[in-house]
């Protein structure tokens, strides 16, 4: 709760501050904590990825490790046969053609046949959120020391519990020893007023028995 209110409050060059972030990026974090026991780590690749989803142009998609290669704009060149840029005219006869001109579906199976379905992206068109690319994929700075410092804090957080157990027994029990020490006393005085209330009423009784 504390990284989404802090988040929706930070604005960037492209996202207003003070926004109500979308359901399923809150969502998405929630999954993240729950992978790691109900905590955040700041220094993984899930919460870097989840970032890129809140600040799209100002945070870069980290790729899982392995997964990409770092090429030149030569060899991607060489390797897919493709020219690294295009001309104006050829840039935008490439994007008329790729723009739909009728609905999204229609022009789906237009181009690959009437009876194929579109593929789902779990985009939101309203709000800008596309998930289609999230990985649960976690990949942490230094996963020893961060397994050092949960264990430690747990280890901790159970000991104050066992700790605050403990005392509340002690209270119990300092409650239960002070009411029966009231309970012996009160019945110790009444035994003892008893005793005089029972003397004095045999003084009383020996003078009239003399007479």
């Amino acid at each position: 709760e504390k990284i989404v209110r802090v988040v929706a409050s930070l604005p960037s060059a492209s996202v207003p501050a003070n926004r109500t972030l979308h359901q399923e990026l809150v969502a998405r974090l929630v999954r993240v904590a729950q992978q790691h026991d109900g905590v955040v780590p700041l220094h993984g690749r899930l919460f870097s990825q989840w970032m890129h989803f809140a600040y799209p142009r100002e945070c870069p998609y980290p790729h899982a490790a392995g997964t990409t290669k770092l090429m030149s704009s030569e060899e991607w060149s060489q390797a897919t046969g493709m020219k690294v840029s295009l001309m104006l005219a050829d840039l935008e006869r490439y994007v008329e053609q790729l723009h739909p001109v009728t609905e999204p579906t229609d022009w789906w199976q237009q181009q690959h046949g009437q009876h194929q379905v579109p593929p789902q992206h779990a985009c939101d068109e309203e709000t800008g959120t596309c998930m289609a690319m999230w990985q649960d994929v976690e990949e942490l700075v230094d996963a020893g020391h961060w397994d050092i410092t949960r264990k430690a804090k747990q280890h901790a957080e159970g000991a104050s519990s066992i700790g605050r157990v403990m005392l509340r027994a002690l209270m119990l029990l300092v409650l239960v020893v002070s009411s029966v020490m009231a309970i012996c006393g009160f019945v110790q005085q009444a035994q003892e007023s008893f005793s005089a209330a029972l003397t004095s009423e045999s003084a009383c009784m020996k003078p009239a028995l003399s007479k």
